[in-house]
């Protein structure tokens, strides 16, 4: 299949309860080699569950494939990074890039993205594919997630959920997290194989992913401040029209 051709429609979702064929089981090489160029990618799951790590191998497997630097709110004076990993600031998003971002950097392209997910999500989309930006989307909160918003992106990731993640999702979405649920559930599955396995959703299909390994240089701070647009020069006032 031509992964440069356009999402297709709603209907193409697959969901726990929707027909579909059998999960397959992918390589992180194998699984990017799939997704649109470029692409837009959520990651979500509880604290702990794994996602800057996820994000951090997907943009390293995506660099590998496309040769397009990487930007993050990591600093590579502060810590040692690939090569061609560099520091975003004044939240300028460059053209034929990889981007690692999170819920802090969300408000730069929708000021309301928290009570209309959706509508960030067309923008960052339009972004990606007006500059060929790849964008990584890591994130806690699910719970804003609607199928329209979903919808929108190439790809939805799901690491282990939180115990009561089923009860607080949308009901349109809940199938989505009571799959993972089931899948990381699994009586006697080792920790290891929930941080190293994921479980993805795209207009394709269902994946398992497999592989997913830590980079030695990937430090607990550096997953504390993955998010952080804080660490970043800020722009006072948020300007669409500037990203396009």
């Amino acid at each position: 299949m031509n992964t440069t051709t356009k999402k297709s429609s709603k209907s193409s979702w697959k969901t726990a309860e929707s027909p579909s064929p059998p999960t397959q089981r992918l390589s992180l090489s194998q699984f990017t080699k799939r997704l649109p160029k470029p692409s837009v990618t959520i990651i979500t799951g509880r604290r702990g569950s794994g996602k800057d790590v996820t994000a951090v191998c997907l943009a390293l497997e995506t660099q590998k494939q496309t040769q397009l630097p990487v930007y993050s709110s990591y600093d590579p004076g502060r810590f040692k990074l690939p090569d061609q990993w560099r520091l975003r600031t004044n939240n300028v998003y460059e053209s034929n890039s990889i981007q690692l971002v999170s819920d802090a950097h969300l408000e730069y392209f929708y000021a309301d993205w928290h009570t209309d997910l959706a509508s960030a999500l067309v923008k960052l989309v339009s972004v990606s594919r007006h500059k060929n930006i790849h964008f990584i989307y890591t994130t806690q909160t699910s719970s804003l997630f609607t199928r329209r918003a979903l919808e929108q992106v190439d790809c939805l990731i799901l690491k282990e959920q939180s115990f009561l993640a089923d009860k607080l999702e949308r009901a349109e979405v809940q199938d989505f997290v009571l799959e993972a649920n089931a899948f990381y559930g699994k009586e006697g599955m080792p920790q290891r194989l929930k941080w190293e396995m994921a479980l993805a959703f795209t207009h394709q299909g269902k994946f398992l992913i497999d592989g997913i390994i830590k980079p030695e240089w990937f430090t607990e701070e550096m997953s504390k401040i993955y998010g952080g647009a804080k660490m970043e020069s800020q722009q006072t006032t948020p300007r669409w029209n500037k990203l396009l």
